[in-house]
């Protein structure tokens, strides 16, 4: 994890491998 998911919800579902959503969310 290179930031805590509670600044950078987005890292959480990219871990997962979710690489195809973007990361506009």
């Amino acid at each position: 994890m290179l930031a805590p998911n509670f600044e950078f919800p987005v890292y959480e579902a990219t871990e997962e491998g979710d690489e195809e959503i973007p990361d506009e969310i």
